[in-house]
């Protein structure tokens, strides 16, 4: 004699089957979606071009000759910034991240943009085994002929109206 317990078992979905088609309703799903990009696209190419500048900055260091490592650095600044870093021939500071010594990395954080200006926080940081040290400034970059440049570094907010 047989004993069936469960009369209607057969009219019930399998459990197996259901996993199965929530995974590839749930990889279409996310499959389909992106993550939109909020940004304008003067910070977007803005951004390339400040990425570009400091990884150029930190993969080079710094030389101890001020001279030597603006004019390495010259194809990324404007002529103002570049005639302020001259004259700061004297400063202990790296003027490109504002500090005492060179950071062992960096991140670019929000961007405001105003036609060819493009204003970024840049949080800079020291790493080591036992800790990690950040600090943030601010610059502004400026859209010209060759492309975005780097216009003005500073400790305190920039605004892209300059």
């Amino acid at each position: 004699m047989k004993f069936d317990f469960c009369p209607d078992h057969e009219k019930r979905p399998r459990p197996r089957l259901l996993r199965g088609i929530f995974v590839w309703v749930l990889a279409t799903v996310l499959s389909s979606c992106g993550v939109p990009n909020l940004e304008s696209q003067e910070c977007t190419d803005a951004r390339i071009s400040l990425r570009a500048f400091y990884s150029f900055h930190f993969d080079l260091g710094v030389t101890g000759d001020p001279i030597e490592d603006l004019v390495a650095r010259r194809r990324f600044l404007t002529t103002e910034l570049g005639n302020n870093i001259r004259g700061l021939t004297n400063s202990e500071k790296d003027p490109y991240t504002l500090s005492d010594s060179l950071p062992t990395t960096f991140k670019l954080g929000e961007c405001s943009s105003r036609g060819a200006n493009a204003v970024f926080r840049v949080q800079v940081y020291w790493r080591d085994d036992h800790s990690t040290v950040q600090k943030d400034f601010y610059t502004a970059m400026k859209k010209a002929d060759s492309g975005w440049l780097l216009g003005e570094i500073s400790a305190t907010p920039l605004s892209p109206q300059r």
